[in-house]
């Protein structure tokens, strides 16, 4: 049985929602240790999601960034623990980090947050693929 890839749908930051044409804000910049979460992906309907987001970390970073992936089953509770986790690797910028889940929860989302206080990162793109 084939595999089928489908639309590529990009975070907008404005108001929070996933489109497949240009976000009108592609970019998020992390503020001291608040995590910065995405709108929620209906992956229930995927057996396989693809999730890659773009870190530009600054000129001398000090601060890491965690890519934090939380579920839900209704698409309104989501877990207060991550499912799962990716650590960016902040001598690498810029870096591009792309997480597989399979079987995913029936509602995603993905937080970004900074080890500690002292740099501003941005999260240039956050986009998602699913597979049928």
């Amino acid at each position: 049985m084939a595999r089928t890839k489908g639309t590529k749908y990009q975070h907008d930051w404005n108001d929070d929602t996933w489109t497949s044409g240009s976000p009108t804000t592609a970019a998020e910049t992390l503020s001291g240790t608040t995590e910065s979460l995405t709108g929620s992906i209906d992956a229930g309907v995927y057996w396989g999601l693809q999730i890659t987001a773009d870190i530009n970390y600054d000129a001398t970073p000090t601060d890491s960034v965690t890519i934090n992936l939380y579920g839900s089953a209704d698409g309104t509770n989501f877990d207060d623990t991550p499912i799962d986790y990716v650590l960016g690797d902040n001598t690498t910028d810029p870096e591009q980090i792309t997480i597989m889940i399979w079987n995913p929860p029936a509602y995603l989302k993905v937080g970004f947050v900074q080890s500690g206080s002292t740099d501003s990162h941005d999260i240039s793109t956050v986009f998602y693929i699913g597979y049928n």
